[in-house]
C-alpha cells in the first residue's frame, strides 16, 4: 500500500517507532514538521535547544527514505479545493496529491479526514500496525 502522510501523521509515526521508509510525503511537510518541534522548544519549551537539533538531524535520516512530492504545479487546484472544501491550503495540496497520486491519505486531523473520506481512501496514522 502507499500512503501519503501528513505532518501530524508523520510524527505520530515516528513517535511510535514505526518504519515509514517507502511512504509518501509533501515537500511542505518538512516545514511543517519543523515548525511543530520549533513550537515546542520555543513557545511551550517542551523540548530543549538540543533534543530539538538531534531531533531534526535524526528526522532528516527518516526523510532521505521517504518519497517526496513536490508542490510546483497544480497550486491553482489546490487552491480550489481550499475553498470549496473550507480546508487550508495544506490540507488541501494533501488531498489533492492523494487523489492524484492514487495514494492513501494518513491523517490525524479531523477535518481533513471528515472531507477527505467522501471523496479517497482515507486512515489515521494509528490504524497502520
Amino acid at each position: 500500500m502507499s500512503y501519503l502522510l501528513d505532518a501530524n501523521a508523520l510524527l505520530d509515526l515516528i513517535k511510535r517507532k514505526k518504519l515509514v521508509a517507502g511512504y509518501y510525503i509533501l515537500d511542505l511537510t518538512l516545514y511543517e514538521v519543523g515548525n511543530t518541534i520549533w513550537k515546542e522548544t520555543v513557545l511551550f519549551e517542551t523540548l530543549t535547544k538540543d533534543d530539538a537539533i538531534k531531533f531534526m538531524a535524526n528526522f532528516a535520516n527518516i526523510v532521505r527514505k521517504l518519497n517526496i512530492i513536490r508542490i510546483q504545479e497544480d497550486i491553482d487546484k489546490i487552491m480550489e479545493i481550499a475553498i470549496q472544501e473550507r480546508l487550508t491550503f495544506y490540507d488541501a495540496a494533501y488531498l489533492y496529491f492523494a487523489t492524484k497520486n492514487k495514494l492513501i491519505l494518513v491523517t490525524n486531523d479531523k477535518k481533513l479526514y471528515d472531507v477527505a473520506k467522501t471523496k479517497i481512501k482515507v486512515i489515521r496514522s494509528s490504524e497502520i500496525k
